[in-house]
């Protein structure tokens, strides 16, 4: 039987060694050695039952530390502490970031998810207020690069791939439309693409992001076309325009492929490729797409890109509008 000290459960070598079936020797050592914790008092050992509880829970905590460790290891192959990196790069730039937003699919007539919506708004509520929603899908591709077969860009598709957007009182007319292509900067244009290093090589997930992104954004423009009343009533308080752009942000390589002068393959690495993307369904009336194609140490570049962007245009309306008073 235990000794009882006030609230203190002390138990002597003898009586553990026959309760556990260990040698009194084994259980000494496992004292001296430091794994029990023990106190001689006379010629006795004795062992309070916090320690002996302790005893027996250091293997159970080692299991736990490890099971973590494996845990975190398997967790990191995923995407998932991806998206809240790039949600913590949006929110320290200011964006009005939501995770994991569902969205109708048209074609299937059921919800699906998109990673992360992004927004963020530049102006004056009393003049005219710019704003920029990113729909984006994030990927992992760490051992399998992504490749994106690029041609120069053709001059008609400066009106072809215009950013979808929406606004109210016909705020349209106020925008310039050589300020609404989305290729303005872009010299070539993503055409096609696989990932390396696969068995087969057009069985990727790009083309899975690629449609995700436009479907979300086409569900975008929809909800804000018919907002709820309360929003629909605030807005009708001041002059807004508003623009939508599909995004992919890649964990992994990026490699532009090209035909050089001489008509060879030629194979560079990069961070940012906008890609044509070509979507015909009877669900959805908009055929040409443009999705930026960005990887993660990249995407802060990206933002100050399109701040600027958004800049100019906000700078033009005002310009349309002073003009108009």
């Amino acid at each position: 039987m235990p000794i009882k000290l006030g609230n203190i459960k002390i138990f002597s070598i003898s009586e553990l060694s026959k309760d556990l079936n260990i040698n009194i020797s084994t259980l000494r050592k496992y004292i001296k050695e430091g794994k029990l914790k023990g106190q001689k008092l006379g010629n006795k050992y004795y062992v309070t039952e916090d320690n002996l509880k302790h005893f027996f829970n250091q293997d159970y905590e080692k299991i736990i530390k490890i099971s973590k460790k494996k845990l975190i290891q398997e967790i990191e192959k995923t995407g998932y502490p991806t998206e809240l990196k790039v949600g913590n790069i949006l929110t320290e730039d200011k964006w009005e970031v939501q995770y994991n937003r569902y969205y109708i699919d048209r074609d299937k007539q059921e919800g699906r998810e998109i990673d992360i919506t992004a927004f963020v708004s530049i102006g004056k509520s009393d003049k005219c207020t710019v704003g920029l929603h990113l729909v984006c899908e994030v990927k992992k591709s760490l051992n399998k690069p992504w490749i994106v077969f690029t041609t120069e860009k053709e001059y008609i598709e400066g009106s072809t791939f215009l950013k979808i957007r929406y606004s109210n009182k016909n705020a349209d007319k106020l925008l310039p439309i050589e300020m609404i292509s989305s290729i303005d900067t872009i010299s070539r244009i993503g055409r096609s693409y696989c990932q390396g290093f696969k068995s087969k090589y057009y069985d990727t997930n790009i083309f899975e992001a690629l449609t995700s992104t436009m479907k979300a954004s086409e569900y975008l423009i929809e909800k804000n076309k018919h907002p709820s009343s309360l929003v629909g009533a605030l807005r009708k308080e001041f002059l807004s325009i508003n623009f939508i752009d599909p995004i992919i942000v890649l964990d992994g390589l990026l490699y532009e492929a090209y035909l050089n002068q001489k008509n060879e393959l030629e194979l560079k690495e990069t961070s940012h490729i906008p890609v044509s993307f070509g979507y015909i369904s009877p669900a959805y009336k908009r055929h040409d797409y443009l999705v930026d194609v960005v990887t993660l140490d990249e995407l802060p570049n990206l933002l100050t890109k399109k701040r600027k962007w958004l800049e100019n245009i906000k700078c033009s309306v005002y310009k349309e509008i002073d003009k108009n008073e």
